[in-house]
């Protein structure tokens, strides 16, 4: 039981890597003045990124101990809230003045 859970925290320390990295790219995003809607657009996109190629290198593993659809769901999740925020920031750049 102890060496299950030792993998489980070995699979999610790559979300904590991107975590610390998505939270830097926000700050330092945001230290520059960025307009906020344009640093939550590229903040979840990289979070996308991040996320779909950790559950892609690490997909067997995943499956193996049973945990592979909450990293899909968290996955598709993201791609949801990417896309909507792109959305709107096309809209309020562009459609409305």
């Amino acid at each position: 039981m102890k060496t299950k859970w030792t993998v489980l925290t070995a699979l999610f320390y790559p979300i904590v890597l991107a975590n610390v990295a998505v939270g830097f790219l926000a700050f330092v995003m945001i230290l520059f003045k960025v307009d906020h809607l344009t640093v939550s657009t590229v903040v979840l996109w990289f979070y996308f990124a991040c996320i779909t190629s950790i559950y892609f290198i690490s997909e067997r593993a995943l499956k193996a101990f049973g945990v592979h659809k909450v990293f899909l769901c968290f996955t598709v999740i993201f791609g949801i809230f990417s896309v909507l925020s792109t959305s709107i920031l096309i809209l309020r750049q562009f459609l409305i003045p």
